[in-house]
């Protein structure tokens, strides 16, 4: 079982589908058992699905 702590550490990794099936099973009930964790991971998903529809930003050939 995961702690509170663990669980939004591992946040970013669930939604890039980076967790083992042991690690997923353990998210997803912590997730389902804690009303705090499921408001930070709903924000966080909604986030990154916001910063996923932005364009692309073209850098000058010269940026380092």
């Amino acid at each position: 079982m995961i702690n509170c702590e663990r669980f939004t550490s591992l946040i970013t990794d669930y939604l890039d589908d980076n967790l083992d099936k042991q690690q997923k099973a353990e998210f997803k009930n912590h997730l389902q058992s804690c009303k705090e964790c499921a408001a930070v991971f709903e924000r966080v998903n909604s986030l990154q699905q916001h910063l996923k529809k932005l364009p692309s930003v073209k850098t000058s050939p010269v940026f380092d």
